[in-house]
Parts: C-alpha cells; structure tokens; sequence
C-alpha cells in the first residue's frame, strides 16, 4: 500500500480596496450682495468692566453659499477691514474669550464672532479677530448650504464711556480654493450713550474797594476781575446750555446785578460780563460739548456808575448758573 503524502492547501486571502471617485461639486455664492449690519444703538453707561451692553446684532439677511458637496467641509477665509478699531483685550463671554477693540480710549468695546449655519452639529460660534485674516471651516447641510453669519456684540469699557457717532467696514469671506467665490457684509454701527449729568461749584470773589474817582459819571466803570465757574461733567460729548440769572431781581440792564437787600453802596452796581460783553440774563447760549472731568466758564465781574447819586460803602450782587445738558 502507497501512502500518499496530501499536501494541506493554503488558504488566500487577499483584501482589495476600492476607492470611488465621488464628484465634488463647486460652491457658488447667492445673494452674495452687500449685505448690510447697521444700528444705531442705545446702550447703558456702565462702570463695570465687560458687561454685555448689547447684541449679538448680526444682518437681517444672510448670504450663502450653496451647490457645496453635502455633509462637507468647506475651508473659508475671513478677511475684515475694520479701520479705527485697536485691539483692547480679551474679553470671556458665553462660554468663549473674544478680541475687543475699542474706537477710542473712552468708546465701548466691540466683540465680532461667526455663526457657521446650518448649526445640526451643535457649531458654536467662532470669536473673530479683525486685525488679521483668518480661516474656519463650515459644514453643508442637507440642501449642499453653507451660511456664514457675521454678528457683533458690544461690551463695557469700565468707567465712563464716550459715544461711537458713526462706524464702517466690512467682513468678506471667500472659499479657500476658489477665492473668486466671495461673500461680503459691510458693518455700520453708531453708539449712543445717555449723558451723565454736570454740576457746577459755587464761585465767589471780593472785589478791591472802588475809588469814587474812577466813577465819576454814568456808566464809568472799574476794578474788572476774573470770574470762573468751575464745572464737572462726567462724560463728555455733552452739549451745554447755559444760562445766568440774578437772584434778587431784575435790574433792567445787561449784566447789572440787584444790589442784596444789606447792601449800602448807591450809584454804583456790580456787572458781569461774558466773553467782554454783559451778560444778558435769563438768556440762554451754546458753551459748546464737554469734556469728562472738571472744565472753567469764564467771566468778569466789574464796578458800574449808574445815574443816582454815589454813596459809598458795602455792595453785594448774586447770581446763578443754570446748565442745560440734553
């Protein structure tokens, strides 16, 4: 008997792997107008440093980019040009540390972040920093749609803060591999603040003693001395309205004061000038905006002859100093 020797087969096995070339499609850009995030905001004068004042405002239409490959990710560059803004510092809000930038060392602080839509991953929005260009990725969603949506939130500076009277620039975002596919938002923002009130310090000078000489006909006058009020606002940009009365009546003529009820002097008056004029009281002029902090309204106080006989002795005249800050 022949014992044949089976040789035991061997088992191949081989693994192959297929790729198949999926067709990417090309995004385009619709509605890739200029679209505008425009507002003219009321915030509050808050001292606290980085207390969310308002937003995130973003534009109430949004461009897309869309015919993407659905479920991809589609690199995007950012590039803003935002001219007038400094880098300030970090602020943290809603979870995540934004650049804020400042228009002036006074001005709130604004903060600029992306939404990338449609949002079914939970994406949270992306802090942007407009001093440079930087790129992020954007998911399609079902409908091969891709929405960069720009918004901006407004922060306290800490301490008083000035006004924003106008704002512009842009935010544009194009594909990374296709740049020519561009979207573009233009931002304009003017801040408003409510003005803190002013308030103004009592000022009281003694005149040299006149000598009968220098008043020795009507409307002679002598003895002109430097008069300021000294007056504090808290924020400045605020118009001030003032107005001069005089506390003990009304003598009939410009800038003359009523003598106080314990004067003695006759024939003569105390008058107050502005800007070398009398003053017409009850009138109200334009001091012009003012500047956070103390600030000086100047006047002159002189000696005036009037038409009654002089007798000498002690002369006291009082008036006030109305502001108007609106």
């Amino acid at each position: 008997m022949t014992l044949a020797t089976v040789r035991p087969a061997r088992l191949c096995l081989l693994w192959a792997t297929v790729t198949a070339s999926a067709p990417v499609l090309a995004c385009t850009a619709v509605n890739a107008m200029q679209h505008e995030l425009w507002g003219d905001r009321g915030i509050a004068q808050e001292s606290t440093a980085d207390v969310l004042l308002d937003g995130p405002l973003s534009a109430p239409t949004v461009s897309r980019f869309t015919g993407c490959s659905p479920g991809a990710r589609i690199p995007v560059l950012i590039r803003p040009s935002m001219p007038g803004l400094t880098y300030i510092r970090d602020v943290f809000w809603s979870g995540q540390w934004y650049p804020a930038y400042a228009f002036s060392a006074s001005s709130p602080l604004i903060a600029f972040r992306v939404l990338r839509l449609p949002s079914a991953g939970g994406n949270q929005p992306v802090p942007l920093r407009i001093d440079q260009s930087t790129e992020t990725m954007i998911e399609t969603g079902f409908g091969r749609v891709a929405e960069p949506m720009l918004g901006v939130v407004l922060f306290s500076r800490g301490g008083v803060m000035t006004e924003v009277p106008a704002f512009g620039g842009s935010v544009e975002f194009s594909l990374r591999d296709n740049p020519a596919v561009m979207l573009r938002y233009t931002v304009e923002l003017k801040i408003r603040l409510p003005h803190l009130p002013c308030t103004a310090s009592d000022a009281a000078l003694v005149l040299d003693p006149a000598q009968a000489v220098d008043l020795s006909t009507p409307g002679a006058t002598t003895g002109t001395r430097p008069l300021e009020v000294v007056v504090n606002c808290r924020s400045a940009g605020t118009p001030l309205n003032l107005t001069v009365a005089d506390i003990h009546g009304d003598s009939g003529e410009p800038g003359q004061l009523v003598p106080t009820t314990d004067s003695v002097a006759r024939g003569v008056r105390l008058r107050l000038l502005r800007d070398g004029a009398p003053v017409r009281f009850a009138s109200r002029w334009r001091h012009g905006l003012s500047a956070a902090g103390r600030q000086r309204v100047p006047f002159e106080i002189q000696y005036i002859r009037t038409d009654a006989a002089l007798v000498p002795g002690y002369l006291r005249g009082e008036a006030t100093l109305t502001l108007d800050h609106r």
